[in-house]
């Protein structure tokens, strides 16, 4: 991979990441409508380390953890994996292996808007809420069985090579809508006591996906919340245990990165684009965010 390479992981960069792994991914349906894919330990660490640093999305991934553990950083949040995480990762969201054990295993599904318009699942409604916030559910061992057959039978069809788009199309929506009824399941265990601090801190976090690659300030997020910047500041340390600012702060340096390792442009163009007055401020603050000055990890992680 070149660095001029965009930093945006597509389907048929997933393909071309798995194809060299036999029997980790199976065929498009239809025009790069929907993809499943599968690794396991060895195959995954390999693939995990090539995206070790911040990437994005160009389409959704709905993926089961089958075995080891794996720690995922999306927009800016932690998320620990391990048997019986299911997870839906949405379009655009920023994302970070940052480790991997080596009993690792995952399934899954990569799928687009026209998957889902054309699969009769209609609007799914998760580009937004609390599943965007907490994107990973905890399945208990009842859950865990059903989805292993879920799963497992989604690898049954695609490996022979001989069901029809129809067949599969039918039963990867069936993964899809299996996500929602988990989700909604689970979704009922929130502690009413604590909806609207955890609502303002959705918002806040949606917000902060939109704009932190332009916005640094605490005075924007509370006029586009239309809120004041102590509730603000009130709120998110509530339903989260770090400040405002932290969460700016790790959102901005992830979309450092991102342009760093992926892109030819220059500390000046993406100290502007970023909006720092100069490289200076920009140099101080990524060194102050992650131990080394840009240049230094520019060197250290280029492809």
């Amino acid at each position: 991979m070149s660095q001029s390479e965009p930093e945006i992981i597509t389907m048929e960069r997933l393909r071309r990441v798995s194809s060299a792994k036999r029997g980790s991914c199976a065929p498009f349906l239809g025009d790069s409508e929907a993809v499943t894919y599968r690794f396991k330990s060895r195959t995954y660490r390999l693939s995990a380390a090539q995206y070790a640093e911040p990437f994005n999305l160009e389409h959704a991934r709905l993926a089961y953890v089958t075995s080891g553990k794996c720690v995922m950083t999306i927009n800016g949040i932690d998320h620990p994996l391990q048997r019986g995480s299911l997870l839906l990762v949405m379009q655009d969201d920023l994302v970070q292996v940052t480790s991997v054990t080596e009993d690792f295993g995952v399934s899954g599904l990569a799928f687009g808007d026209a998957f889902v318009a054309s699969s009769g699942i209609g609007s799914l409604s998760l580009s937004s809420g609390r599943n965007r916030v907490y994107p990973v559910l905890s399945l208990n061992e009842e859950e865990c069985d059903v989805a292993d057959q879920l799963f497992g039978l989604m690898w049954s069809l695609v490996s022979p090579g001989v069901y029809d788009d129809a067949t599969l199309s039918s039963h990867m929506a069936t993964l899809l809508r299996f996500y929602v009824l988990m989700w909604n399941r689970h979704e009922t265990s929130v502690d009413p006591r604590e909806d609207s601090a955890l609502q303002m801190f959705e918002l806040f976090l949606a917000q902060l996906q939109r704009s932190a690659a332009t916005h640094h300030d605490l005075p924007y997020y509370a006029d586009a919340l239309c809120i004041t910047i102590q509730y603000l500041c009130v709120t998110v340390k509530k339903s989260s245990g770090k400040s405002p600012k932290m969460w700016i702060d790790r959102a901005v340096v992830m979309h450092a990165k991102k342009m760093l390792r992926w892109s030819k442009k220059s500390m000046a163009s993406i100290a502007k684009e970023l909006r720092f007055l100069d490289t200076d401020s920009f140099g101080k603050f990524f060194r102050r965010m992650t131990g080394v000055t840009p240049s230094v990890y520019r060197t250290e992680n280029t492809p």
